[in-house]
C-alpha cells in the first residue's frame, strides 16, 4: 500500500513544483509601489521569459509580484530551468550590454539600511570591482558577488 502511496503522489508534487514555477517565472516584471512606509526595496532580480535570464531591476519596495528574487542565485535556482513558450516578449528589461556598462553608482544611504560591500562591471578593465551599496536606488551594474557579476557580464 505504502508503495502505490508513493508511486502515486510523488508525480504529482513534480507536477505541483512545475505549476508553481511557471506560476513566478511566467510573471512579467513588476515594480512594485513605494506608497506602504517600508524601506525593503532596491535592487532585485526577476526571471525574464524573452531572454530566458534572470536580469536585475530596482524594485520600489510594495506589492509587486512573486517574480522578484533578492539573489541573482535564487532567481537561477528557481527560474534557470523554466523554458516558456516561444513568441512571448518583454520590452521591459534592460540589455545585459546596457547593465554592464552602467557606471558605478554607490545609490543612497537610507535610515535602516547599511553599507553593504557589492560589485560592479567595469567594462575597461573587463572585470568586476568591488564598491559600496548604501542601500537604496543605484543602479542595475550591482551585484551581490564577484561571481554573479562576471556570470552576468561575461559576454560583454
Amino acid at each position: 500500500m505504502i508503495y502505490f502511496l508513493l508511486i502515486f503522489f510523488i508525480p504529482l508534487l513534480d507536477i505541483a513544483k512545475a505549476k508553481d514555477t511557471v506560476e513566478i517565472c511566467g510573471k512579467s516584471r513588476d515594480k512594485g509601489t513605494k506608497d506602504c512606509g517600508i524601506p525593503s526595496g532596491g535592487r532585485k532580480f526577476f526571471f525574464d521569459f524573452a531572454t530566458k535570464r534572470c536580469q536585475p531591476f530596482v524594485y520600489l519596495g510594495c506589492e509587486g509580484n512573486e517574480n522578484r528574487f533578492v539573489t541573482l542565485s535564487e532567481c537561477k535556482e528557481k527560474c534557470g530551468n523554466y523554458n516558456p513558450a516561444e513568441g512571448t516578449k518583454c520590452t521591459m528589461a534592460l540589455p545585459v550590454h546596457f547593465v554592464c556598462r552602467l557606471e558605478n553608482d554607490s545609490g543612497k544611504y537610507v535610515l535602516v539600511g547599511k553599507h553593504t560591500p557589492r560589485f560592479f562591471y567595469k567594462t575597461e578593465k573587463h572585470n568586476c570591482q568591488l564598491f559600496t551599496y548604501f542601500g537604496a536606488l543605484g543602479n542595475a551594474n550591482n551585484f551581490e558577488s564577484y561571481k554573479d557579476c562576471m556570470n552576468y557580464c561575461k559576454d560583454v
